[in-house]
């Protein structure tokens, strides 16, 4: 049996079921506490051999996590045309002051979103002047729903922009492949693991300093 040891939030929690997903299906194990999301499909079809313990601890931010990861068979996602853009600022701007400049700036974006017109834009700082400028200057519209649902319709989009962090990475990683943007991590305070380019080489996705 596979018991996950859930840490972080919702991006954080999709890796911690996903390596144990991987796990799982390698040793023949069930899982005992499965994620509860459509994402990453699970059905405990394996029958138990020995009674077989694995406790899942971490967060799995690694290129060989990734490497793994685009194994499994995720659920599918429509496509859709258009751009997508996730801006992470919320517990980023609070930390600010401790830890350097953790989140990209709205250059970053418009650098990013050259040529585009039209889309949506999601963020947990919705009235952030970021957002609204880039509402402005690109015409995008606003979309908020569960962490879950955006990671799905954002995932769908033809262009993506990602922020740093897991929940953004989840957006780039499923679904739609055709256009993804995301800042270099090289230019921030190291706070999450090697799975954006150019630290991590698997993903054809592009950086933007």
């Amino acid at each position: 049996m596979v018991r996950i040891n859930y840490q972080g939030r919702f991006g954080n929690n999709l890796f911690q079921f996903a390596a144990a997903k991987v796990v799982a299906d390698k040793l023949g194990l069930n899982i005992e506490n499965p994620l509860e999301q459509s994402i990453l499909p699970h059905k405990n079809v394996f029958e138990e051999n020995g009674g077989d313990d694995v406790s899942i601890n971490g967060f799995f931010q690694t290129s060989s996590a990734v490497f793994e990861f685009k194994r499994l068979q995720f659920s599918p996602i429509q496509e859709r045309e258009g751009a997508f853009v996730h801006v992470r600022l919320g517990d980023l701007l609070e930390s600010h002051s401790q830890s350097g400049n953790r989140f990209a700036s709205a250059d970053y974006y418009k650098k990013a979103l050259d040529g585009s017109n039209g889309g949506y834009v999601s963020s947990d700082s919705p009235d952030d002047p970021i957002i609204k400028e880039l509402c402005a200057e690109f015409n995008l519209e606003p979309y908020q729903d569960s962490p879950e649902n955006t990671i799905k319709f954002g995932a769908a989009f033809s262009k993506k922009v990602l922020s740093l962090g897991t929940f953004s990475w989840w957006i780039g990683f499923l679904g739609n492949q055709k256009e993804v943007i995301c800042p270099n991590p090289l230019n921030f305070p190291k706070w999450h693991g090697d799975i954006f380019p150019p630290t991590c080489s698997l993903l054809n996705w592009h950086h933007v300093n």
